[in-house]
């Protein structure tokens, strides 16, 4: 298995457990995040996300470093569910309104038509991820917190899943066991 593909496994295992975890009660076809999306709008999510950097950044290198691996993995799920909620599955250019709903059916069926447009411009542009620093994620989700919903491209949301990628497999990689945070510490995978 490549490293983009155990990478990619990794972040469907955390929106497969995010979906039963924070489903609402009695429903099948919304999940948490789409309530507090619909709630807070885009710039909660957003900042969920940077959350994750940031908590990333501060542990990365400390004694806490074996929990920092799932804060990437979240922030790779993150770009998913951003890229369903735009609705890239349904046109290149997105959907302007309203948000798409993202639950773990929805995600399962498209994650491989995100994967395939990840490898592409993965491949495409190898060097630069190569060159980019993680740190610079932070700032491209406070310029996405002032951009318009139907603004926020493709390619961003892509970019920033291989800059994610690119850090964990400088880091996490050749782990023989992977800090998921899903399902329990029993099945770490």
């Amino acid at each position: 298995m490549t490293n983009i593909d155990k990478f990619s496994e990794l972040v469907k295992d955390q929106f497969t457990y995010g979906g039963v975890k924070y489903a609402p009660k009695n429903s099948t076809k919304r999940e948490a995040t789409d309530e507090l999306f619909d709630k807070h709008g885009k710039n909660w999510l957003i900042g969920t996300v940077d959350k994750y950097t940031y908590r990333y950044s501060n542990i990365k290198g400390s004694d806490l470093d074996y929990k920092a691996e799932r804060d990437l993995l979240k922030v790779g799920c993150y770009m998913y569910i951003l890229w369903l909620k735009r609705g890239f599955q349904i046109t290149k250019k997105g959907i302007d309104s309203p948000p798409l709903d993202t639950n773990v059916e929805q995600k399962a069926k498209y994650y491989s038509e995100f994967l395939e447009v990840s490898k592409k411009d993965l491949i495409k542009n190898q060097l630069f991820y190569d060159k980019t620093k993680f740190s610079q994620v932070s700032s491209e989700l406070a310029k996405w917190s002032k951009k318009d919903w139907i603004k926020l491209a493709e390619a961003d949301l892509i970019t920033v899943y291989n800059i994610i990628f690119m850090e964990w497999a400088k880091h996490y990689a050749t782990k023989t066991k992977h800090d998921t945070d899903t399902y329990g510490k029993e099945q770490a995978k």
